[in-house]
């Protein structure tokens, strides 16, 4: 790991508003530790450091657009009418 500051859990939770102002504005990365054992790093999103948002883009681009279009206008065919009831949860992304 590259220059991070080892935290354990609790003291973590106790500063977390601290600590994020230090990964925001000094760009300073912690590990946090829970008995010894590494669980988590928090450093600033590779977007936030090169002020670029769009590397979040394209998440979606591996779902089927016609399967997610088709799903839609299935919904709206329904009108509202089955408001109570919960849609059955359709896998998009095969």
């Amino acid at each position: 790991m590259n220059n991070y500051t080892p935290i354990d859990a609790s003291r973590a939770r106790s500063k977390f508003f601290d600590i994020l102002e230090k990964v925001y504005l000094k760009g300073e990365i912690f590990l946090v530790r829970k008995s010894g054992i590494p669980m988590a790093k928090i450093v600033k999103p590779i977007s936030l450091e090169e002020g670029n948002i769009m590397d979040f883009a394209g998440i979606w681009k591996d779902l089927d657009a016609e399967k997610m279009l088709g799903l839609v206008k299935k919904g709206r065919e329904d009108r509202g009418k089955l408001k109570r009831v919960l849609p059955k949860i359709i896998d998009v992304s095969s």
